[in-house]
């Protein structure tokens, strides 16, 4: 539970970290350097709060609601400030990493090997729900989850070969690159962003080329139901926009255990 609470610690707090950064590019690129250094000082990590604090009044949540699902139990699901609900979203998370992180241990064992396996499952979850609350795929975690997992399948830890990984990655890159300049080219508009291309191609450097297509087809059948039980809940709004990266790395966790239990 304490792996899902430092989780929800890094959705809270690094986009709002990357919201400042790149405000503070945006006034430099107009001359602004006077203010763009001000705001530079205040969004350095070191003067960002990452203590866990409460939505709704912004004290810091303290004792066993930092683990929110002890902190359920403790306060009836309401945090101890202003007695208002702590939000769903970190019980999924801890609830979601902990499942998984038992997942990992009895697929692959209590040991060195495990170690990869559960960097992979963080930063997957973290990057879906990053995702489905701001539409972003940060580079900062998409690029080195790329880089570590050819890294560790040098090794081969989770894919056949260091070759099924770097082909992973090119050919999972390449195959969303491509669906997204033909839907470009045919609806003037962007259908998949390039973080969406990024990720496909860190979950191949993991996986390798063979997983790649459960991990579109798992990635495309949950999108698409979502989608489609938004639809008929009334709530068609909602799948505007939907963030893909959520089933991207729910498809791409699909590839870690596919073998192990399905395999």
């Amino acid at each position: 539970m304490m792996a899902g609470g430092v989780l929800n610690l890094v959705i809270d707090h690094y986009p709002v970290y990357l919201y400042r950064i790149w405000t503070v590019e945006a006034w430099e690129q107009v001359g602004e350097r006077d203010r763009a250094i001000r705001l530079k000082a205040a969004a350095m990590p070191s003067s960002v709060s990452w203590d866990l604090a409460c939505p709704h009044c912004l004290d810091a949540v303290t004792g066993c609601l930092n683990t929110p699902l002890l902190g359920y139990l403790a306060h009836r699901g309401r945090f101890g400030c202003c007695k208002r609900r702590v939000p769903r979203r970190y019980f999924l998370v801890e609830g979601t990493t902990a499942v998984l992180w038992g997942a990992s241990g009895y697929v692959y064992g209590i040991g060195w090997d495990l170690i990869p396996v559960l960097f992979l499952v963080c930063s997957l979850v973290v990057l879906g729900v990053i995702d489905l609350e701001h539409h972003i795929l940060p580079d900062q975690i998409v690029c080195p989850l790329m880089a570590v997992g050819l890294a560790v399948n040098v090794q081969s830890a989770l894919a056949p070969s260091i070759e099924s990984a770097l082909w992973g990655a090119i050919s999972g890159y390449l195959a969303f690159w491509l669906v997204r300049l033909g839907h470009l080219a045919w609806r003037k508009q962007e259908g998949l962003g390039h973080g969406d291309c990024k990720l496909l191609a860190g979950v191949g450097a993991w996986t390798g080329w063979e997983m790649l297509p459960l991990a579109v087809a798992v990635s495309a059948a949950g999108c698409l139901g979502w989608c489609l039980l938004m639809k008929l809940s009334g709530q068609g709004g909602k799948t505007r926009g939907a963030a893909f990266g959520l089933w991207l790395a729910t498809g791409g966790l699909c590839c870690v255990y596919w073998d192990s239990f399905f395999g």
